[in-house]
């Protein structure tokens, strides 16, 4: 079941292949997949994100403020039909602290609230709640599609404290072209086949075994964004460090 709204903080660490086989074993030493994971290639996402039409959502995150957002539509698998269930969010970032508000919409209704079209309220306060508040979000800003990034996710969930999880994202690439919910899957390459993107999330700490796991491991935080990664390449219009 997806939570409609948390509170966490996320640590991001860019990997090769050869350090995801380093520490996979010990992740499941204490972790089981998540409940979309049920293949060992992990699982499908898609992420659309909604910005000014002169970027200026992700030029102020780029610039590493004290406090950011984003907008995006979700899905987890391609949307054959505008009935099919998506995801509208906030991501929101206040200091280290990230925080998510979000609504499942049939892929039709979305795309309509995304252009200021309320949906119809439901017998559901946060539904209701949260609905306003993208809203205004959406009508202050002028928003519209700005780039599509899709990736494959292998995800797992801590057996004794299901607040940390653990991402490996890999296979990222972008479309500005077309960034539409019904186009196929794919576009330019965002990190090179050997990455992959690790995030641990978790509201307190991070396990200290995992930790000293990555401390050995010489794996260090970076603070990688998708989003933020792909504008920078998009503005200085050069496909140079994805060998294109």
């Amino acid at each position: 079941m997806f939570l409609t709204s948390f509170v966490r903080r996320e640590y991001k660490y860019l990997i090769n292949r050869s350090k995801y086989e380093t520490i996979l074993p010990y992740i499941q030493t204490f972790a089981r997949p998540d409940d979309y994971c049920t293949s060992s290639d992990g699982y499908f996402v898609a992420n659309i994100y909604y910005d000014t039409p002169g970027n200026n959502i992700i030029r102020h995150s780029v610039s590493d403020p004290y406090f950011k957002e984003k907008l995006r539509m979700r899905f987890y698998s391609q949307p054959k039909s505008i009935d099919d269930p998506v995801f509208v969010e906030m991501k929101k970032k206040l200091n280290g602290i990230v925080s998510k508000r979000r609504i499942t919409l049939p892929l039709g209704e979305a795309e309509s609230f995304l252009t200021g079209v309320m949906p119809k309220p439901r017998d559901d306060y946060l539904f209701n709640q949260i609905s306003k508040e993208l809203m205004q979000f959406i009508l202050v800003n002028d928003v519209r599609p700005s780039v599509r990034i899709d990736y494959k996710r292998i995800a797992f969930f801590s057996c004794d404290n299901p607040d940390v999880r653990i991402t490996f994202d890999y296979d990222i690439t972008s479309c500005r072209d077309d960034p539409s919910p019904v186009r196929e899957s794919g576009g330019i390459p965002l990190i090179s086949d050997d990455e992959m993107l690790m995030e641990i999330k978790f509201s307190n700490s991070v396990p200290i075994g995992l930790a000293r796991l990555l401390s050995e491991a010489h794996i260090y935080r970076n603070g990688y964004s998708k989003y933020g990664n792909e504008y920078k390449r998009f503005v200085s219009g050069s496909n140079e460090r994805y060998g294109l």
